[in-house]
């Protein structure tokens, strides 16, 4: 049977909220004007995803993901179905728990790809090639090249190829958890912490990433992180015959859906810090 792994209520990135939606939730949030749309889209967030080893996300006391109705009416549900090159079944399914009682906490995700907490863009773009060299790349391309600027091409034979995702926080915020996603050429991860000071703290080394087994790694204890701060998480693919699981060490891997190419998703889970003060770290 086809197998699936994708996250449920994931945000649309090319919606654009109508002007009378915008002005239904400035309203709901008391505000003049409408929100802007970046901080629409955080609102938005995904629910998270479902893989391989993730079990259910429960919110601890007083803490719950928010659905706003009032920004959006459909969840998105992103399937990567593995092709076996026949017709298959399948049943997928999502459940949700509702709080029983007001949540007071919302919990939210930085995703590691060169965005801030409030979705501001973080590191600059390059620039654009001439149309020319774009479009004989474009023509070139593998299907699902260059989706994912973060993860481009692995090349053949390489042991140790390394992927860096940073994520800044523009609020004081409490860490949760940590969760990162690849596919069958990942080998290791680690997350560093960098203070606004410039202090550095590895907050989770994965020494062994294995596929079938993609966990959620909750901190021992929730930390508390000032405004200003950044995550990085650095990954290492590892194309070559040493791998064991690569199904291709003689060719390049590239961003795609299916598990016989890659991806590098790396997020964090966290709530902001209402209690924080100015001088607190």
């Amino acid at each position: 049977a086809a197998t699936a792994a994708g996250g449920a209520g994931a945000p649309d990135p090319t919606a654009d909220l109508p002007s009378e939606a915008g002005a239904r939730a400035a309203r709901s949030a008391g505000a003049e004007e409408p929100l802007a749309q970046e901080q629409v889209q955080n609102l938005r967030g995904g629910l998270g995803p479902y893989i391989p080893g993730v079990g259910a996300e429960v919110a601890k006391s007083g803490q719950a993901r928010e659905i706003r109705g009032d920004l959006f009416s459909h969840l998105f549900w992103n399937l990567h179905y593995q092709a076996t090159g026949k017709p298959e079944t399948a049943r997928p399914m999502a459940g949700l728990w509702w709080a029983k009682d007001k949540a007071t906490t919302r919990v939210r995700t930085l995703g590691l790809n060169e965005h801030t907490s409030e979705s501001a863009q973080l590191v600059a773009p390059p620039p654009l090639p001439p149309a020319e060299a774009a479009a004989a790349a474009l023509a070139a391309a593998q299907a699902g090249q260059g989706l994912n600027p973060l993860l481009g091409v692995i090349p053949a034979n390489a042991a140790n190829w390394t992927v860096t995702g940073i994520g800044a926080f523009q609020n004081d915020a409490i860490i949760q958890s940590l969760f990162i996603h690849a596919h069958v050429r990942g080998k290791d991860f680690t997350w560093v912490l960098t203070y606004p000071d410039g202090r550095e703290e590895v907050l989770l080394r994965v020494p062994n990433y294995n596929f079938d087994w993609q966990f959620t790694y909750d901190l021992a204890e929730p930390l508390k992180v000032p405004a200003g701060s950044t995550v990085k998480s650095i990954a290492r693919y590892d194309n070559s015959r040493e791998n064991r699981r690569n199904p291709a060490p003689h060719k390049d891997a590239y961003w795609s859906e299916q598990s016989w190419d890659d991806m590098f998703l790396s997020t964090v889970s966290y709530t902001v810090d209402e209690t924080a003060t100015e001088g607190d770290e």
